[in-house]
């Protein structure tokens, strides 16, 4: 039995979707997940590459890891680099094996919406960025998180009207609310035992 939006579900009814299957579910949750875990990597490699370069005795640290220093820079022309190599692979595999057309770009639509979406993406990374780098990971890194979510909750909440309910609303403000609880009473517990919070 499917469950639709009258629901308040985010899920589409399954005769909506007649291209979608249950192996396909999987693979993009899987997929997300990689995503999750690549993400919280690039934060990992940044600190172990701080730490060592640190404890060599090194005079250029800051210069390295700096908001807008070399490795950014680097991590940037990586990704301009491995993005059209995935889009490449993609379209050999939608062509060449599978033999369907390739998703249509939607210029029209992306040449306004997407450019400010990525422009306001990448105005929050490196916010986060320089927040990392002022509060440390071990309190930035989960109040980034904790205001991603939160955030993207709100959306969901009052402009695509994904829950409805009384209850369903309460619920979520509540979960919102130990959340943020949450976040605070980390800082606060890395504070109190005098923590160097940069480099956590």
């Amino acid at each position: 039995m499917s469950i639709g939006l009258e629901d308040g579900s985010v899920l589409l009814p399954e005769e909506t979707k007649p291209d979608s299957s249950r192996r396909e579910f999987v693979v993009g949750v899987l997929l997300a997940m990689l995503a999750g875990l690549c993400s919280a990597m690039k934060f990992t490699v940044k600190h172990i590459g701080h730490t060592i370069e640190k404890e060599s005795g090194s005079d250029t640290v800051e210069a390295e890891f700096g908001i807008f220093e070399s490795y950014m820079m680097s991590f940037g022309i990586g990704c301009a680099i491995t993005t059209p190599l995935y889009f490449a692979i993609f379209a050999l595999w939608q062509k060449g094996i599978q033999h369907k057309e390739l998703p249509s770009i939607e210029f029209p639509v992306m040449k306004i919406y997407g450019f400010f979406a990525g422009a306001v993406w990448f105005a929050a990374y490196m916010c986060q960025q320089a927040a990392n780098d002022v509060g440390g990971q071990g309190a930035m890194g989960p109040a980034g998180n904790a205001s991603h979510l939160i955030t993207a909750g709100l959306w969901g909440l009052l402009y695509y009207r994904e829950i409805r309910g009384p209850a369903q609303i309460a619920c979520w403000v509540l979960s919102a609310g130990w959340t943020i609880t949450f976040v605070i009473l980390l800082t606060r517990e890395l504070e109190a035992k005098e923590v160097p919070v940069m480099y956590i």
